[in-house]
């Protein structure tokens, strides 16, 4: 089991800066933000949110 690494699904991403899921997809598409694929699903790291959100100036509802 690894502790201490927090991950979040593209909904949880888009929830918490107001966003529609298919908007944080494209930044997945597009390199803005990395996320790598499980299956069907992304899963987004929180250092690569946090990146994201640095390199990106994101008006966010708050931290997740």
């Amino acid at each position: 089991m690894i502790t201490g690494y927090k991950v979040y699904t593209v909904e949880e991403v888009a929830n918490s800066l107001d966003m529609n899921s298919r908007t944080i997809r494209e930044y997945i598409k597009n390199g803005e933000l990395t996320a790598s694929k499980i299956g069907r699903k992304y899963i987004i790291t929180q250092q690569s949110y946090e990146t994201f959100l640095s390199n990106n100036q994101v008006n966010n509802k708050g931290a997740l």
